[in-house]
């Protein structure tokens, strides 16, 4: 197949594959000849137009998909999907953006890995809030509505109770109690054939939390595939996640990606809570907001704003 030339790519793997999109109902997979990333020529792999070019089976999740008004694949689905579904498998670090359709990048690669004959956990998930995993449950639940025999589980506190055995054939949980899970055998690992981690920084950047998930990657079975997406990866962390993701495809934004088109981010230095508290008001004053969302550090702090604000 002749080559052809096109603008630098955005994103790269260590296979390396990238991708494109070339108008709004196609994306352009392509890979870089080896061994120059740089080099002018790029050999086309395949043009994708839907879903079904690069999700193998069953039709269930391409049906689960149309109705979520999924017909077209994001740029970083079109890159990840092929590489998650490849046999023998292969573990990946990705770094992506909020919004940019990495959920459905990993909860497609749960379901082709999952075979519903065993009823046995085959996919785990962690994620650093329970609020985070039930959102994810819900989305792979719509996602699998017409993979009517796929199980779906939580593992977070209160939601398993002691000596209760997880059955579900996709888990998702937090690594505290994914790691006691394991611990006490209420989640037999034998059967797990893919482990993810989403958000990733906020995991492996807080000492006790990494730790949690180390421990618990020890507990799973090897060789098991291992997925990694997070928005951002400083090196102290990506070399930490390649100890226990081995050999990963590394699929990164340049620098010019790294804020979705669209969204603003304003940096603001506080000497302490209380200047932060008084800038925050001042915002409120000079701007016009129909609906925000605060993030705070620990609980107690929404019940400060609500009740001050």
């Amino acid at each position: 197949m002749s080559s052809c030339r096109v603008p630098q790519a955005s994103w790269w793997t260590s296979s390396p594959v990238v991708s494109r999109r070339i108008c709004n109902s196609t994306i352009l997979i392509c890979a870089y000849p080896r061994p120059s990333p740089r080099s002018a020529c790029l050999l086309l792999v395949r043009i994708v137009r839907g879903f079904s070019d690069i999700v193998r089976s069953p039709k269930a999740i391409i049906d689960g998909l149309f109705l979520m008004n999924y017909h077209v694949p994001s740029k970083i689905q079109a890159t990840v999907i092929p590489i998650v579904l490849r046999d023998p498998p292969e573990n990946v670090i990705c770094q992506s953006q909020t919004g940019t359709g990495k959920t459905a990048a990993y909860t497609i690669a749960m379901l082709q890995r999952v075979n519903t004959d065993l009823m046995a956990p085959q996919a785990l998930c962690i994620v650093p809030t329970r609020e985070l995993a039930r959102q994810v449950v819900g989305y792979v639940n719509t996602v699998a509505r017409f993979m009517t025999e796929i199980i779906t589980e939580l593992c977070i506190p209160s939601a398993v109770p002691r000596g209760t055995k997880i059955v579900g054939h996709i888990v998702v949980g937090t690594p505290g109690t994914v790691m006691s899970a394991l611990r006490y055998k209420m989640l037999d690992p034998t059967h797990l054939k893919i482990f993810v981690v989403d958000e990733a920084d906020n995991i492996l950047e807080s000492q006790g939390v990494a730790d949690q998930t180390t421990r618990s990657w020890r507990f799973l079975p090897k060789p098991i595939q291992t997925l990694m997406f997070s928005a951002t990866w400083s090196p102290e962390v990506l070399n930490y996640a390649k100890s226990f993701c081995t050999n990963p495809n590394i699929i990164t934004l340049e620098r010019h990606e790294l804020t979705m088109k669209g969204i603003r981010q304003i940096y603001m230095d506080c000497k302490d809570e209380e200047d932060k508290y008084r800038v925050l008001v001042m915002l409120y004053h000079v701007m016009t907001v129909a609906s925000s969302i605060i993030f705070v550090k620990v609980t107690s702090r929404p019940i400060d704003l609500r009740t001050c604000c």
